[in-house]
């Protein structure tokens, strides 16, 4: 059958607009419907199936499946507001996404100040939020569960990092104790790097036994403060010591004026000077 064409090329053709209109009073809950049947007679009884909608009373187009009696709703398109609504009906957010199995939704949300977000609902508890504020350029993931933690997991779902709820930074540690804290339960393994560049860096280490380390790739180790009314301490509760790199002489400990006049000078095999970075002998 061809309507608008003389040629058709299915069993119904239609060149030109197709008009379904509701004919069962005004706004009624049933304005109209595109059924497909795979078996069956009956919608909502004994009918396989799929069906489009248009609900009039709550205005909004409505995609079915039917299971016999199991009517399930796939895709809501809302008139007025807009809003697309999968596994749900009254959608709240420009894109509503609903579990009917678990309760849980998804939610697409943007406001007329161009803020836009991807939020998380447990059942109708909204959980978490992914948010872009355009007004200070922010992107802002937002965990709303009260003593709920961030937790950041790479391949495998390895755990990388955890924020705590009490704002707590933990890399290796699930219970971070201090504001930022890294753990690693390798002995040698670094725990932090600053670096420059592949070759020149900090590094930051701390052993099983407590020993920490600081260490200087290529370049040179130096403690100083802003200006002259700040001191550098060392307070040790034990011995204080300077290691040098060897007992041949090579290596030396000097302590400079301001000036750079030389008041202490101890080499590694034994010598001191005082006053001179020159000595020789002990």
């Amino acid at each position: 059958v061809g309507i608008g064409t003389n040629s058709p090329n299915s069993e119904l053709d239609v060149f030109g607009d197709i008009r379904i209109t509701n004919k069962n009073g005004s706004n009624p809950t049933d304005a109209g419907s595109l059924i497909f049947e795979e078996a069956g007679d009956n919608w909502g009884s004994s009918l396989f199936g799929f069906r489009i909608n248009l609900e009039g009373s709550s205005n909004y187009l409505n995609f079915q499946s039917a299971n016999q009696s199991t009517i399930k709703d796939v895709l809501t398109l809302t008139r007025d507001t807009a809003r697309v609504g999968i596994g749900e009906t009254s959608p709240t957010e420009a894109l509503h996404v609903y579990s009917p199995d678990t309760g849980n939704q998804l939610g697409l949300y943007s406001d007329a100040n161009e803020v836009s977000a991807l939020n998380f609902y447990e059942n109708t508890t909204k959980s978490a939020e992914l948010l872009f504020d355009p007004s200070a350029n922010d992107l802002k993931l937002i965990n709303r569960i009260s003593g709920g933690d961030m937790i950041f997991r790479v391949e495998n779902n390895t755990e990388a990092m955890r924020i705590l709820n009490d704002g707590k930074v933990g890399i290796g540690t699930t219970a971070p104790t201090a504001k930022f804290e890294v753990m690693s339960a390798t002995n040698s393994y670094e725990q932090a790097r600053f670096q420059w560049d592949a070759s020149n860096y900090l590094g930051v280490f701390v052993n099983s036994g407590g020993d920490s380390q600081l260490e200087a790739k290529t370049g040179h180790l130096t403690l100083k403060t802003d200006t002259s009314a700040h001191n550098v301490r060392v307070d040790s509760k034990g011995d204080f010591r300077v290691d040098l790199g060897d007992s041949n002489g090579g290596y030396a400990m000097r302590l400079r004026a301001a000036d750079g006049t030389g008041l202490l000078y101890a080499v590694s095999d034994g010598p001191v000077g005082i006053g001179t970075e020159s000595n020789t002998t002990e």
